[in-house]
């Protein structure tokens, strides 16, 4: 009885083991979280999804797929995958990706997916659009300070654009829309933080009485955007007025004056006076002057000027500098002397009717003396033309003593003398000194 009751219960147990009396569980997929797309810009965008059920499957992969079209998505090499997943990390499981590259204005569709063996799972698919490109807004705002030679001009930034800016400015010229590739321009490198951003240069070097065109400009993204083409005149240029003065003359010295009699419409830069043996000098010939603006006019002033050549004519002119450019007064000319010899009166030995009297040349001229001796009357500073005695001929050695004896004259009477010399037909003296003759005695 037993052993029929054994074989009853390995029977039982055997059929148990057969596979139809396996237990059959069904597959579940994971659950996905639908896509959600932030922070959209020109050629970025973020997007994020989560895993919120695991299921029982294993995910071998999962992430998003992109594409243009509305097609059933498609795990490609253009679709941003994450890897395989632990069966047993918990859940949620966020999947998260930042887009970049992406083109301008143009719409994406966007699928989260897990990749099972069975097949990849797909949440819903979400449609998004990058944005336009936008530039920045830029003002040609104005001008003032206008002078002959300058004005100051204004923008400014009045919205940024969908790229950092690189560079803004003004630019400047005498034809209408300068553009950056202008000489005159004035550039600030970097990104503005905030706007409104004003900004302003002051333009230089300008020519007088002359029209010139500006733009503000900023570059973002390799694309220049310029404001509205403004213009202005610059203001037409007075140069100051100076007149030649007088000139006080020696042999190699000379004082010469002038003076400003009118401000122009900037400030003096310089002012003198010029000199040449030529007619109307220039700057450019010797010169002396002060380096400074005139504050009040009518403005005198004289400079000297040494070792100049003797006998010898000179012209000079006064001048006035003012952004470059140089105002001259008439020309005017004068002539320097010769070095004339120079000569003493020595001492004097008289008799009844004569006398020796005596002198020097002490210093050569600038040319060669004709004649020298000692003239004398009866009364003082006698000349050449009273009575005299000349010695002939040219003096070589310095200091040159000399003598003369004086004849026919009067008794117990009281003489004039004075030795001289003579150069170019000019005659030096020395000083007037006296002697007298004694009473004659038979």
């Amino acid at each position: 009885m037993k052993r029929i009751i054994h074989t009853i219960l390995l029977a039982v147990f055997s059929l148990c083991l057969h596979p139809a009396c396996e237990e059959k569980l069904d597959l579940l997929p994971p659950t996905l979280a639908d896509v959600s797309v932030t922070e959209v810009g020109v050629n970025t965008a973020k997007i994020s999804s989560a895993i919120t059920k695991s299921g029982n499957q294993e995910i071998l992969d999962y992430g998003f797929t992109m594409s243009l079209s509305a097609d059933a998505p498609v795990i490609g090499d253009g679709s941003i995958k994450k890897g395989a997943i632990d069966r047993a990390t918990p859940t949620p499981i966020a999947i998260n990706a930042s887009l970049t590259g992406l083109q301008t204005a143009t719409e994406y569709y966007i699928h989260a997916f897990a990749l099972l063996e069975t097949g990849p799972v797909f949440s819903e698919g979400v449609k998004f659009k990058t944005s336009n490109v936008q530039q920045p807004v830029v003002k040609t705002e104005s001008f003032e300070a206008v002078t002959i030679n300058s004005a100051t001009l204004k923008g400014s930034v009045l919205a940024k654009g969908s790229y950092p800016i690189s560079e803004y400015g003004i630019v400047w010229s005498g034809t209408a829309n300068p553009t950056t590739a202008s000489a005159s321009k004035y550039q600030v490198k970097g990104d503005i933080a905030a706007v409104p951003t004003s900004f302003s240069t002051e333009a230089r070097g300008l020519s007088p009485n002359t029209a010139y065109h500006f733009r503000a400009y900023v570059i973002s993204n390799g694309v220049t955007s310029y404001g509205a083409d403004l213009n202005f005149r610059t203001t037409n240029e007075v140069q100051p007025q100076v007149q030649t003065g007088e000139a006080r003359v020696n042999s190699t010295f000379s004082l010469l004056f002038g003076q400003i009699t009118a401000k122009g419409t900037s400030p003096i830069t310089q002012y003198g006076i010029c000199l040449a043996t030529k007619e109307n000098p220039t700057i450019g010939d010797f010169k002396a002057f002060l380096s400074e603006d005139v504050s009040e006019v009518p403005r005198s002033y004289s400079f000297p000027f040494f070792n100049l050549q003797l006998s010898t004519t000179y012209h000079y002119r006064a001048f006035v500098t003012m952004n470059g450019v140089t105002t001259y007064g008439e020309n005017k000319t004068f002539r320097t002397s010769e070095l004339q010899p120079t000569v003493e009166t020595g001492d004097a030995k008289a008799y009844d009717y004569s006398a020796y009297l005596s002198g020097k040349i002490t210093a050569r001229g600038s040319a060669a003396i004709t004649h020298y001796g000692v003239c004398w009357s009866e009364t003082a500073n006698p000349t050449i033309s009273n009575g005299r005695y000349m010695f002939f001929g040219n003096v070589t050695t310095f200091p040159k003593s000399f003598q003369v004896y004086a004849q026919g004259l009067i008794d117990d009477n009281l003489y004039h003398y004075r030795a001289f010399v003579t150069m170019n037909g000019v005659t030096t003296y020395g000083a007037d000194k006296t002697f007298k003759t004694p009473k004659h005695v038979n």
